[in-house]
């Protein structure tokens, strides 16, 4: 486009100037003129006196030509500008479109032909896998009645249990690495870090808790061992190897096994929920409880951490309680423990809590009983064992039957409020 605003110089001047029109500007004024424009977009009316001068021009032709110029230069950017700006919209459009794309793959339907197209597949690779189990058992240690059958059925210890636990580990871990909160999650623990630190606090009472069931003989007080067959309570009183974490130099562990004629999942839903804590557990003293925080371990809603406090005047600093549930086809448990509200606090806040200051599990292992079961039964009865740990001092554990009558006494209340519970105004009592 031609920058020049005049008309070229012509013999008949003053019709030129009649009609009000400039002379074109050659084309060393032209380039002149550009050069100018590089430094000076604005002349002042000096420096347009200057140039005309210069160039043999006319002020008014040089104000003119910085006008128009100025104007081309700000309509090319402007230009560049809505380019960029239509290109930038054209970008978002097209993610857009793509991610409509992504989810319209990714549907429910999409995803049940996708699982469909799993199970399909894995049922074909049964015919090319063979499962090889192989279990040793040591024969001095002689299973209890109520468990023989689940051991010599496999159940226990078999490929299904293994593949079992690994899945239920695989889940809890994915859980902890989210760095969003679950959609099942909820109450006071709001950060991805906080829950991390509440999951694995959990994890380390769960692990607590396995080691008390394993009351070996090989312990540091042999004779503080009892399994009264009458009572079907077993105790033992093995020393406490963490005393920089707790003055009381005995734990007394206390755990009983019973039958009961009601489906293990009618047992587990009883014992997760804290509104009805307060039927089988004492320290209640008569209260319900409520959760205050809910995190999601795994896909099935019933495998969870929380933290449960009493719903009437709960403690400010006092003690909270934290408990891990988890269920599946091949039996289901509900472990806890007491912990301080500051330290729970903190894990809550994502310190972690590795040396937590007292840890005393306690808990239900629930599976189902094979031999309630019938060919016309509808439901298998279940079998429940319940495990206790108490820290105490050394005066009194001196007395080691009294210690043992407590124990009892306590377990007896237990199993007992737990029957009267389940199994009041039952027929099946």
């Amino acid at each position: 486009m031609d920058l020049s605003l005049g008309l070229a110089p012509t013999k008949n001047k003053s019709s030129n100037e009649e009609q009000g029109a400039f002379p074109r500007h050659s084309p060393a004024q032209r380039l002149r003129l550009e050069e100018i424009f590089q430094t000076i977009k604005y002349p002042t009316n000096k420096q347009k006196s200057e140039i005309a001068e210069e160039l043999g021009l006319q002020p008014k032709q040089v104000n003119w030509w910085f006008t128009y110029k100025r104007g081309l230069v700000k309509n090319a950017t402007q230009k560049e500008v809505n380019a960029a700006f239509r290109a930038e919209i054209q970008m978002l459009l097209e993610e857009k479109r793509e991610m409509e794309r992504q989810n319209r793959v990714s549907c429910q339907a999409c995803r049940d032909s996708r699982l469909k197209q799993l199970r399909l597949e894995n049922e074909l690779l049964k015919e090319k896998v063979s499962w090889i189990e192989h279990v040793e058992v040591d024969l001095k240690i002689q299973t209890h009645s109520m468990y023989r059958d689940i051991v010599n059925n496999a159940i226990a210890f078999g490929a299904e249990r293994w593949l079992m636990e690994l899945r239920r580990i695989g889940e809890r871990c994915g859980s902890a690495a989210l760095e969003y909160m679950h959609f099942y999650d909820n109450g006071v623990i709001t950060l991805p870090e906080g829950r991390r630190c509440v999951m694995k606090l959990a994890h380390q009472v769960l692990k607590e808790f396995s080691k008390n069931l394993t009351m070996s003989s090989k312990s540091d007080l042999p004779q503080y061992i009892a399994d009264t067959d009458d009572s079907g309570v077993r105790f033992s009183i093995p020393k406490n190897r963490n005393l920089f974490l707790s003055n009381d130099p005995f734990i007394v562990i206390v755990a009983s096994s019973v039958s009961l004629p009601l489906p293990s999942h009618t047992v587990f839903d009883f014992l997760r929920d804290p509104a009805r804590r307060f039927e089988w557990d004492k320290f209640c003293d008569g209260n319900p409880w409520h959760e205050i925080a809910h995190i999601s371990t795994g896909t099935h809603p019933n495998h969870y951490v929380s933290i449960i406090q009493p719903l009437v005047s709960p403690p400010k600093d006092g003690v909270k309680i934290i408990q891990e549930c988890f269920i599946d086809p091949l039996g289901s448990y509900v472990v806890y423990s007491p912990l301080n509200t500051q330290e729970l606090n903190m894990a809550i806040n994502g310190h972690d809590l590795s040396n937590v200051s007292l840890i005393i599990p306690s808990g239900f292992l629930i599976s189902e009983d094979s031999k309630s079961l019938s060919k016309d039964s509808k439901s298998r009865g279940s079998l429940l064992t319940v495990a206790f740990q108490m820290h105490m001092p050394a005066p009194l554990i001196t007395n080691f039957e009294s210690a043992a009558d407590a124990s009892n006494a306590l377990m007896t209340t237990v199993v007992q409020s737990i029957k009267h519970a389940l199994l009041s105004g039952s027929e099946l009592k």
